[in-house]
């Protein structure tokens, strides 16, 4: 059984919600507790009611959702009822904020944050929310669930252990914290008295002189320093080249003092892994088919880079922006992009899916899921599987909540469904689709919990057969670089918690 106050990190699949189910079911019965709140995506919803009535036919229970228009009245019944039966309430975490006055007001014995990576940016508006609402519960039990509970970072420890209890994370704050295990550089802002906005790494004063001598403007030959430009923290004369310094932040570059980190993580969370707890389980493995681009991505490809030479080079790399360069030459691997206006185009090659349909001409009549994170490039795939008449379900964004489950169970379900074509983001959270023992990573998105979520809808209690996870990577691209750096995060995470067949979760604080 749990201890109070406690994180779980297992590996995706092995029964983080029957563990936590079975966790109620005791105190209900022992104390007396009847009354849990679990905080999850909306899109483990579905997961916690078919686990629930799966597992307590033989109790008499209730599980209630409160979330969208539900959330009121929901919350009012609880208020006003006696609640004397073993009673769930699920709710997410975007709703949380805006319930957690009232949820203060119920008898909560306990609350589990399920997929708790969601509430790792400490100074995220629902993370803030999670951390108020624990701290005004003072005798209510917390719990962490998750199998990617670093996700990109480590700084995300801070938060977690924060949740268990105030000190758990062994430092005073959360500058503190990433001091201590982070390593980062400072990036400063700057506007060049032209209008562009430029970015220097620095880590010495040296480095400005080097930056100068190291770029030049847009549609220039000559550096900054060849230009005469100097950095400078107030305006100088419109008429004097220089660089006007606006702000600066902290960009993480790596990490450090991991074994300090793992002995935290050792005091407060039980850590366990399939090898550990189902050794049965069938063997996964990651193949790479390299995808070549024709004549016409590699002219595209290699115009947009040129375009954006000086941005790439000044911009911090990101995808949250849709005109970002990165994004765009990211789109242009994939075979489409987005003009200023939003408005897809598409290439008349399309690589990826001519050796996307090779892999299903190999794979048979197996079922085989697909992954894409770009709603361009599902659409487009699903138009190359009704040409070769393959009959396959799809999941995206604009696919309604309520209609998921019921096209995952016709694809699970009906033999002649091959395919379920999906975006990691939307399915790749509390399905199992261990019917299918083959995946196509159509493109990876930057972000490893997203990868490991969307690998493990497959390889989980209940696979009989080896999983195959096939990354289709456009050569001579980013994508490449993107899917390295995806690795070296999963390998950080393990050095974090991995360690003894099963960690002690105790409540002293760490050396």
């Amino acid at each position: 059984m749990l201890i109070e106050n406690a994180a779980l990190w297992l590996d995706m699949g092995l029964g983080k919600t029957l563990v936590s189910l079975a966790y109620f079911l005791i105190r209900h019965r022992r104390d007396g507790k009847n009354l849990f709140l679990v905080v999850c995506p909306t899109t483990v919803f579905t997961a916690w009611a078919e686990e629930a009535a799966k597992h307590l036919t033989k109790i008499d229970h209730a599980l209630v959702i409160a979330h969208g228009e539900r959330k009121a009245t929901a919350l009012r019944a609880l208020q006003l009822g006696d609640n004397k039966k073993l009673t769930v309430v699920v709710t997410s975490y975007e709703t949380l904020p805006k319930i957690a006055d009232r949820l203060i007001q119920l008898p909560l014995a306990g609350i589990v944050f399920d997929e708790c990576s969601k509430v790792k940016n400490f100074n995220a508006y629902r993370t803030q929310a999670a951390h108020a609402l624990v701290k005004q519960m003072p005798n209510t039990s917390v719990h962490l669930l998750s199998g990617t509970p670093s996700s990109t970072s480590v700084g995300g420890f801070f938060s977690l252990y924060e949740l268990l209890g105030t000190g758990r994370s062994g430092s005073p704050n959360n500058y503190a914290f990433h001091t201590r295990y982070i390593t980062s550089v400072r990036i400063v802002k700057g506007r060049v008295h032209t209008g562009e906005t430029v970015f220097c790494a620095v880590e010495r004063d040296s480095d400005y002189d080097r930056w100068l001598h190291n770029h030049r403007p847009p549609n220039s030959s000559f550096s900054y320093a060849d230009l005469g430009y100097v950095w400078a923290n107030r305006p100088f004369p419109p008429t004097t080249p220089h660089i006007r310094i606006l702000n600066s932040f902290q960009k993480p570059t790596g990490v450090k003092n991991l074994p300090a980190l793992h002995q935290i993580t050792l005091r407060n969370a039980y850590v366990l892994t399939k090898e550990q707890v189902a050794p049965e389980l069938p063997a996964k493995s990651m193949t790479v088919r390299e995808v070549a681009l024709t004549d016409e991505l590699k002219a595209a490809y290699r115009q947009c880079r040129e375009e954006h030479h000086v941005a790439l080079q000044q911009t911090r790399f990101s995808f949250s922006a849709m005109n970002n360069p990165h994004m765009k030459l990211h789109q242009i691997a994939n075979g489409f992009f987005y003009d200023a206006q939003g408005q897809v185009h598409w290439f008349d090659s399309q690589p990826k899916i001519e050796e996307l349909l090779n892999v299903l001409e190999e794979a048979g009549r197996q079922k085989v899921v697909i992954w894409s994170p770009f709603r361009p490039q599902i659409e487009a795939v699903c138009q190359a599987l009704r040409k070769e008449e393959i009959l396959h379900e799809t999941i995206h964004g604009g696919v309604h909540q309520n209609q998921r489950q019921a096209l995952v169970k016709r694809f699970r379900q009906d033999p002649e469904i091959r395919c379920l074509v999906a975006n990691p983001d939307v399915a790749g959270m509390g399905l199992t689709l261990v019917e299918s023992h083959l995946a196509v990573v159509m493109t990876n998105w930057y972000k490893c919990d997203v990868r490991a979520q969307l690998i493990d809808r497959l390889h989980r209690i209940g696979q009989n057969h080896p999983v195959t996870v096939v990354d289709l990577v456009s050569t001579g691209t980013l994508e490449p670089h993107i899917l390295n750096c995806l690795r070296n995060n999963r390998q950080i995470e393990g050095m974090v918690l991995t360690g003894r067949r099963l960690t002690g979760a105790t409540t002293n604080d760490p050396d």
